[in-house]
């Protein structure tokens, strides 16, 4: 999915106060973003047209958010659109009397799972008639270095379908529970009966613990399988349901699933 950068929907105005219990807080505002920037839907139309040409296909930032402001107003509490791999992008039109440029185009891939940034490009451009539409400036200049992008994006899906999806997991335990993450079910603590799953059922064995307390397990950098033993797609949650199943059925570990996002999930024990 393409989408404007924070700083070009803050340098543009598009944002809104909101009060959110008691303190005021900026949000960005896409639905002003989509409704008033009269450039905005021109360029995310030719950047998807663009990239598609290389086989990769884009979700639609409009058609995507319009219909999370129907679940919205439905009283659901929806995740923001977004997808597995997000291109968030910048662009500035500097103007002189009958000229102008591009004297800043960039656009910056990420993983949504992680964050990690996969790769970029930055892009100015020569001066030019202002007869040319913004959208056919920022056409011209991104055929000329989205190579590298591209380059980067196709070893990144290649990665991920070879090594797996790259995921966090957190594991809590909660006030009502009598025990911790230490304590033996069948003579093995909960910690290590988790760990010993994850290495088993991650890609290789790859993953690793950024911290490690009695209460509270971070894993960060889990190989998640792409597709499951039968090739069917799998996400963060059908993967974890499988080690949520084995808790309770064999160890008898009262535990759920709880996820904020697809992208960001931990589970409970308690």
């Amino acid at each position: 999915m393409f989408i404007p950068s924070k700083f070009w929907m803050f340098e543009k105005g598009y944002t809104q106060k909101i009060n959110n219990q008691g303190s005021e807080e900026v949000i960005l505002d896409y639905q002003k973003a989509l409704t008033v920037d009269k450039d905005l839907t021109s360029v995310l139309n030719m950047l998807s047209s663009e990239f598609s040409k290389y086989g990769l296909p884009c979700i639609s930032l409009e058609m995507s958010y319009n219909q999370y402001q129907q679940e919205l107003g439905s009283g659901n509490l929806p995740e923001f659109p977004t997808a597995d791999l997000r291109i968030e992008f910048n662009w500035k039109i500097e103007v002189q009397g009958p000229k102008k440029r591009i004297s800043n185009f960039s656009l910056t891939a990420f993983d949504s799972y992680t964050n990690k940034m996969i790769g970029m490009i930055d892009i100015s451009g020569d001066w030019a008639s202002s007869q040319f539409s913004n959208t056919d400036m920022l056409r011209e200049s991104l055929l000329s270095k989205s190579d590298a992008l591209i380059s980067n994006i196709m070893a990144f899906t290649e990665d991920v379908y070879k090594n797996g999806q790259e995921i966090s997991l957190n594991i809590v335990t909660i006030g009502n529970f009598e025990g911790d993450l230490e304590s033996k079910y069948n003579g093995v603590s909960i910690s290590t009966i988790i760990e010993d799953w994850i290495s088993k059922n991650s890609v290789n064995g790859l993953y690793t613990i950024q911290n490690q307390t009695s209460t509270r397990i971070i894993f960060r950098e889990i190989r998640r399988p792409v597709f499951d033993e039968n090739q069917k797609q799998m996400n963060n949650h059908i993967w974890l349901t499988k080690l949520v199943k084995e808790l309770k059925e064999k160890y008898n570990i009262p535990c759920k699933i709880e996820s904020t996002s697809k992208y960001k999930s931990s589970i409970i024990i308690g």
